[in-house]
């Protein structure tokens, strides 16, 4: 009965890789690299405002718009401004909408804006001030796979900063490929191969001769030249990883299944496109989330898969949140990938604001409950053991223990982020109210 069974599973998790891939309607790659993407910081730009990318259509675009767009719009709001784009067109220029959404932004205090995916190459810079005004950058061509670059508002020129990030790239490099085979010997546990010297080998070996160039490449070079070579170098990793698996994996009788083997190297695949879709598809909700609750849950959700994101999400969402709650979560995103004195940085802007709140908030018992949770500062100091990370929870810890009692101990988080309630809500609720009558 358990060996049907088992018959059963290979074409169940293929049926359902299947389904999820149609239901998904996105472009997928075969392994876990480097997405393509621009960064966009906003100088001498308008108090309030909104911007996008454009991008060069079709040339039989171009014939069927004789006449630009004004470069004034009246009435701009979060439910115009999108429809104002979609009918925009200016010397061949069109809106550019990436596939998984994120298309455009309201302008923001730190007015940094990252466009990721199937970005345009290339591009020029739409912005929109609420008072109508229309502003247009001049025509930009990207060099670099992950752009950054600075728009002058004033002089409607995009500059490209192209500093060296070779450790960086190495480090991301590296991650990539040890997710990669990391998924795929998951995969071969699945498929209930053995562990055995040759089938470990083979995995590593494979990975090291596809996946290991493609990475190195997709961190570098022109845009439309890693764009091209992303396609055909995934199309071809699938089919190579996928033909060599079926002529040499082994199972536990010690033969080969071609069948299998090949299935095998697919699934192997799909599952790691899979996983890097939907991670990246969560990175571009949480930019594009007004809830704050919301975008603190993906927040949460992206950290605790921070090997899926990157070292630049996480310290650009240390900057976009407000809380010293949603800040320590990005911080902790941040520490896996950043340096001890990078970290120490905005460990210590942390520390500045925590020892403003018995100023401002003296008895800020949520504040207090969420950064002391199990997943937050405690892990830090545990798997980092950095002295900013120390002094951080130290100061946290005095100023919770010098509140009332009816402030402590209410509720928390374990180590996996779960809530659990410490008090009675009630008794909690009681013993508050009985608190701020007797402070009258």
């Amino acid at each position: 009965m358990k060996k049907r069974n088992n018959e059963f599973l290979l074409p169940l998790m293929i049926a359902l890789l299947i389904s999820i891939i149609c239901m998904s309607g996105r472009d997928v790659q075969a392994d876990i690299g480097a997405k393509p993407s621009i960064t966009l910081n906003i100088v001498n730009a308008p108090k309030e405002y909104y911007v996008a990318l454009l991008e060069i259509r079709d040339e039989n675009w171009r014939d069927t718009w004789t006449e630009n767009s004004e470069l004034i719009f009246d009435d701009v709001n979060d439910s115009t401004i999108e429809r104002y784009l979609k009918d925009f067109h200016y010397n061949g220029y069109f809106y550019h909408q990436s596939p998984v959404g994120n298309n455009f932004y309201k302008s923001n205090s730190a007015e940094d804006y990252t466009f990721g995916y199937m970005v345009p190459d290339p591009f020029r810079v739409i912005l929109v001030g609420t008072d109508g005004t229309v502003h247009l950058s001049g025509e930009m061509n990207q060099k670099e796979y992950n752009t950054v670059c600075t728009y002058d508002v004033s002089t409607a020129e995009v500059t490209e900063h192209r500093e060296e990030k070779i450790a960086l790239r190495i480090i991301n490099t590296i991650i990539c490929y040890i997710l990669t085979v990391f998924i795929e010997l998951l995969i071969l546990y699945f498929f209930r191969y053995p562990f055995s010297r040759r089938n470990l080998l083979l995995v590593i070996l494979v990975n090291t001769f596809t996946n290991l160039p493609l990475n190195i490449f997709l961190t570098k070079g022109e845009t439309l030249f890693v764009l091209i070579f992303t396609i055909m170098g995934e199309t071809v990793i699938i089919l190579l990883e996928s033909l060599i698996y079926t002529f040499t994996l082994k199972n536990k009788e010690v033969e080969i299944k071609r069948l299998k083997n090949f299935l095998y190297g697919v699934v192997a695949n799909v599952v790691s496109a899979i996983l890097s879709v939907v991670a990246h598809f969560l990175i571009e909700q949480y930019f594009s989330e007004k809830d704050v609750v919301k975008r603190h849950n993906l927040l949460k959700t992206i950290m605790f898969k921070c090997e899926f994101a990157s070292k630049e999400f996480f310290e650009k969402a240390l900057k976009k949140e407000r809380k010293l709650e949603e800040k320590l979560t990005a911080l902790r995103g941040y520490a896996f990938y950043a340096s001890e004195q990078e970290v120490k940085i905005y460990a210590n802007k942390l520390l500045k604001s925590v020892m403003k709140v018995p100023q401002t908030t003296p008895y800020a018992y949520n504040l207090y409950e969420d950064i002391r949770a199990g997943y937050l500062l405690p892990y830090l100091v545990k798997t980092y053991n950095y002295q900013c990370f120390i002094e951080l929870y130290n100061q946290v810890d005095k100023q919770y223990k010098a509140m009332p009692d009816v402030f402590k101990n209410i509720y928390s988080y374990d180590e996996n982020g779960e809530f659990y309630q410490i008090r009675d809500p009630e008794e909690v609720k009681k013993s508050m109210d009985d608190f701020w009558k007797h402070k009258r």
